[in-house]
This record gives structure tokens, sequence and C-alpha cells, in this order.
């Protein structure tokens, strides 16, 4: 019994390899996300392409994708990503997009043949010699466009390689406040080749130009999201320095400037009534709810019952602001001059009485008027200029100016023709959280619970007199390289992919003297959920 048993398990591990050997190994293309994907394919045989054909001369783009390829050439040319043929490009393409599935992110090898320059019989095998252009690049696993990557091909016969040019365009600038300027980057002059067209808050947006030196022009306008036209406002232009690409710098970090303006920008105008009657709020002559931005209608919004206020949202401005009576007969207050600006709120009561004062501003910094409470007086003085004739509640016997970004100060007199000549820094450094994310302990904060393709934003101020160092300690559990954390500075990404499983982390940065805009960011992509699903922070210090 025992022999016969070892002879069945004998002759059926016989079979099984017997069967093994004769199984036959399939080539063809195993990719997926390619058109010829050969699901009984075993050896990937390099023929994967993931447009049309490309031999077939028909060159579609793709209508979303990860590449955005701009042709500047009179021939054809053939894409292949690491020696395998993606697809065919017209001549002299502007925008050409291609989509290049890369999900985990990897390097990989872009290479350009002219048409004329690979055989038609062999496409899939081209001569080494005669590639035109390369670029190794890690493409996005998005379609996003502002993370596609651009690659301009010149009709530069004698190139000798390929650079990579990283634009980064904060969402916020170094005062704080949001950006809204889309720009449109060129090459070498404003009517040079477009490399890319980007809105605020893009970090490292790929851009594969030819060693050379090169400069960048920055072209700035403005579309009104609230528009039903789409009518775009040019606003001007910035150029970029000296860019040296060669093969001892393979890439360049470029962070494009900001362009100031007050086109499209709006800021806040508080006023209060303390009178016994309702008033309406004229800006200009005109009741202000012609211009004040709120979503539905404005309509009867220049009303401000007795003793109650109102916060209109106005375009960044100068304005004559007065208060009338319902009827619009009697001015009861009347207050010229008033500057509007971004991210600050001008503060005003109707029914108390006002002094009238002026300051010249004898330092070289742009100066704002404030109360004591730091409540804004709609007045900006420039350098060397005076404030002119400015209203101040009677009761102040002093007021105080500050900079911009509120890092330094002085206290003066509420008098007439007052010259500040020298200002203080603040001794203070402080942390002001703008928002917070669920506090589960003493300075430890948690992102809350958010759903696929969400963000939930932790958000700070930081008000520093001198150099300080900012610490704190970072952990996440999420889907690694997909649901990740992000930390900034005044719009400067700092940690860009903390995903994965990460245990308790110390990061610290030093923060010139100043006001600092600091966020903590956690993002979920559209699939999938992966250990805890969040992030922390905790022992947020200033040392």
């Amino acid at each position: 019994m025992r022999t016969s048993k070892y002879l069945s398990i004998g002759f059926i591990v016989a079979t099984a390899l017997f069967m093994s050997q004769c199984e036959v190994q399939r080539t063809g293309c195993t990719d997926p996300y390619a058109k010829n994907y050969d699901v009984a394919a075993d050896i990937d045989d390099g023929s994967c392409f993931y447009a049309v054909d490309p031999t077939s001369g028909n060159c579609e783009a793709d209508l979303e994708g990860n590449l955005s390829v701009t042709n500047q050439t009179d021939d054809i040319l053939y894409l292949y990503k690491d020696f395998a043929l993606i697809t065919c490009i017209p001549a002299n393409a502007e925008g050409f997009i291609i989509n290049i599935p890369n999900q985990e992110l990897s390097i990989c090898l872009l290479q350009i043949w002219k048409a004329e320059d690979v055989d038609s019989q062999e496409p899939y095998d081209p001569d080494i010699n005669l590639v035109y252009r390369q670029w190794n690049i890690a493409l996005s696993n998005t379609t996003d466009s502002d993370e596609r990557a651009n690659w301009l091909i010149t009709d530069n016969d004698s190139y000798t390689g390929s650079g990579t040019l990283n634009l980064t365009y904060p969402e916020e600038d170094e005062y704080g406040q949001e950006v809204i300027y889309q720009v449109d980057v060129f090459l070498n002059s404003k009517s040079g080749a477009k490399l890319a067209s980007l809105q605020p808050g893009v970090y490292g947006k790929k851009v594969s130009v030819d060693y050379g030196a090169h400069y960048l022009f920055f072209r700035y306008w403005y579309s009104d999201p609230n528009s039903t036209s789409g009518e775009i406002t040019e606003l001007g232009w910035e150029q970029q320095q000296e860019v040296i690409l060669n093969a001892e710098h393979l890439s360049a970090d470029i962070t494009i400037p900001f362009y100031y303006s007050v086109i499209g920008k709006y800021g806040e105008l508080k006023i209060v009534n303390q009178t016994a009657n309702a008033i309406s709020i004229y800006a200009n002559d005109a009741l202000i709810e012609n211009i004040a931005k709120i979503e539905g209608s404005t309509q009867g919004l220049s009303i401000i019952p007795a003793n109650d206020y109102t916060t209109f949202l106005i375009p960044v401005s100068t304005y004559s602001v007065s208060a009338k009576s319902i009827d619009g007969s009697e001015t009861i207050a009347n207050f010229k001059g008033i500057e509007i600006i971004q991210d600050e709120s001008a503060f005003f009561n109707v029914g108390i009485n006002y002094q009238t004062i002026s300051v010249i501003n004898g330092t070289d910094e742009t100066l704002l008027l404030f109360s004591r409470n730091e409540e804004y007086l709609g007045a900006v003085i420039k350098p060397g200029e005076n404030s002119g004739s400015v209203l101040v509640p009677a009761e102040y016997d002093s007021i105080m100016v500050m900079t911009g970004n509120k890092s330094k100060y002085k206290l003066i007199p509420a008098q007439t023709g007052y010259t500040v000549t020298e200002l203080a820094i603040f001794s203070n450094n402080e942390i002001e959280y703008i928002s917070l994310w669920s506090e589960i302990g003493t300075n430890h904060y948690r992102s809350p619970v958010i759903g696929d393709n969400e963000t939930t934003t932790m958000e700070a101020r930081i008000t520093n007199a001198e150099d300080v160092i900012l610490s704190f300690e970072y952990s996440v559990s999420s889907e690694l390289d997909y649901d990740k954390m992000t930390f900034t500075i005044d719009g400067n990404l700092l940690i860009s992919n903390a995903s994965g499983e990460i245990n308790w982390t110390d990061y610290q940065v030093s923060l010139t003297p100043g006001t600092h805009t600091v966020k903590w960011t956690y993002s979920k992509d559209d699939l999938f959920s992966v250990g805890s699903d969040y992030a922390e922070v905790r022992n947020i210090e200033l040392q």
C-alpha cells in the first residue's frame, strides 16, 4: 500500500512538471494602460503604445494628460518612453497633450526621434545614434494641468542636451496676501515660446528646455471668476535674470515673482452706526451696494439699522464714504480719502466726534495708520509723503503707524504735521492660530476626518521681532504617496509629501523677523484609505 501511494504521488509531480514545461511564454504588451494591452502576454516585448498607432501618421493628442509637448520643428516626431514607442507629434504643434501613466511616480526616459530617422519597418527599434531629444523625468500620476510637464522641442540641430526648469508660483505673497493673478511663462523674449501657463499655488512644475543661457519673461493677467464675460485684463510683465542649463547644471528652481496691482482685489470697510436711526452708506456718491461683493443680491445692503454695523467687501481703491439719512437728503458723516487695501478692515464709527490729523512719513517704509487697538484707519503713506487730512476719533490722543507686514511700528501723537523718522521692531514673538485641527491634547492637533478628494488645513500667523526657530513634531498614517501632509511658510513648500506610516518626526526651520503665514495641510486623493488616515502636529514652539 505504501509503495503504491508513493508511486501515485510521483506520477502527479511528474505530470505537473511535464505540463509546466509545455507552457509557452507569450510576449506582447503587458501594460494594462496601453492601447494594445495583451492580457495573455507574459513577457513585455516593448511594443506598447498609448495613443493611436504612431506609424500610421495619424497623430492625435489625448484630451487629458500629464505631458504637453510643443514641437517647433517642421518634422513629425516620434515619442518613446524607455525605448517603447508611444505616439507621434505633428510638425509645428503647440501644447500637444499626451498621457503616459506613471502611477509610481518613477523616473522614466523620454526620447524623441524625427520620423524620417526611424525605419518604418522597425519603428520599435530606432537607432540610438539618431535620437533627437532626451529627458529624464518623473511624470505626474494625475492629468491635472498644474502638474503637467511641458517639453519644448526646438529646431536646434546642434542640440547637446536638455535641462529642467522647476517652476513655482506660490499662492501667497511675502505679506501673506492671496495671489490672484495668472501668469504665462515665455522663453527668451515676450514673443518667444510659451513654456507654461500657471495659476497661483503651483509648486515645481516641470518644463524641459535645451541647454544654454536663457531668460524667462512672465506675462501677468487677471480674469474675474465672478464675471460672465470671461474678459481678461492684461496686467504687465516681469523678467527673470539669466538661467544657465548645461551638463553641470541639469535643473534650475524658479520662483515666479509676484505682480502688484489692485485689479481684482478686495478689502473690507466696517461701518458702525451709533446713531438712533438707520443710515445709508454711499461710496463716491453712489450707494455702496453697487460695488460691494456678496453671494446673491446686494439690494438693500447699503442700509445699516440703528446701533448696528455692516462690513462691506469692496474693490481695493480710494473712496469718499458718507453716511446719509435713508432718503439721502441729510449727510450725517463724511470720510474722505479712505484707502481700502487687501486683507485689512478699515474701521469707522458714525455718531461720534472726529478730529483731523496728518502724518509725514520720513522713513523708507510704506506705513499704515492704526488705532492703538490695531484698527486700520484707512490711510496708507508712502515713503517721503504726507498722509493729507485723516479723520480719527476725537478721543484718541495717540495712534500707531505700522509697516504692511506688521513687523515694525511706532506710537505717535494724534496731531497735525507729525513726522515719523524711525520705527521700532515688535518686541514679542507670537503665534496666532487662524484655523485649528482637532485638539487632542495640550499643543497637540490632529486633522479631522475628510472624504476622498478633500483637503483640510491648519493655519497660523507668526509675528517675530528677531530671528527665531519654529519647531514642531509631526506624524502621518495614510496611503503612501497619495494621502499626504504638506507644510508651507508664506506659500513656500517645505514638507511636500509626508505620507504612509511616519512616526513622530522633529522639524525645525528658521524665520527672519516679520509676519509669516504657516500652513499644515492634509489632502486625500480619489481612491482608498489606508492606516489611520490622518496627520498630527504637536509641540509647536518658537525658540
